[in-house]
């Protein structure tokens, strides 16, 4: 679980004591993150969205619409995770055509087989 104290704060862990600093999320055990949520609530809280800037550059992504249509390619600037254990959800943060979109980790698709190729024009039977 990732937490934010808000005042300094010293977590006696069975394994370790942390440190825990205003403004610097910290990862510690879930059970040890409830814990503390019920033992002090006033002095920390839960961080429920993580956001990232990709590291290097991805490939452009594809996703399915809510109609079922594939969209894409979109340039990935984000990686985000929203909640946590068992609640947590994984996002890509994407620009296509001029607008940010979130996407669901889940909604990503492969690049289908068309994308890129010229258009097929009618002709005649062989």
């Amino acid at each position: 679980m990732l937490i934010e104290a808000l005042e300094p704060l010293l977590v006696r862990l069975k394994d370790r004591d942390i440190e825990l600093a205003p403004g610097v999320p910290t990862e510690i055990p879930d059970d040890a993150g409830l814990r503390l949520l019920r033992k002090a609530p006033d002095m920390v809280r839960v961080i429920g969205v993580i956001i990232e800037p990709i590291y290097r550059q991805a490939r452009p992504v594809y996703w399915e619409d809510a109609k079922g249509q594939t969209q894409g390619p979109a340039d990935v600037e984000f990686l985000a995770k929203v909640g946590h254990g068992r609640n947590e959800t994984f996002w890509v943060v994407v620009t296509y055509q001029g607008t940010v979109r979130w996407i669901r980790s889940d909604r990503l698709r492969a690049k289908p087989r068309y994308a890129g190729t010229a258009k097929t024009r009618p002709g005649t039977p062989l």
